[in-house]
């Protein structure tokens, strides 16, 4: 007869991986707000710079 050897797991393992599941999801989103203001400032400061061309030759 074979006997199954379940190792216990540990009661809160299951809130532990929700936990790192949303810390990670978090990260993803930091990182997709970073690159989307990095693109909105970059954005703006061309406009800035073109605005401030066109003042210089009015």
């Amino acid at each position: 007869m074979v006997e199954m050897v379940h190792t216990p797991t540990h009661p809160n393992r299951h809130l532990h991986d929700e936990a790192e599941f949303y810390r990670v999801q978090m990260e993803l989103l930091r990182e997709e707000v970073n690159e989307k203001n990095c693109r909105s400032s970059q954005h703006l400061d061309e406009k800035v710079s073109l605005l401030s061309f066109r003042r210089r030759h009015v």
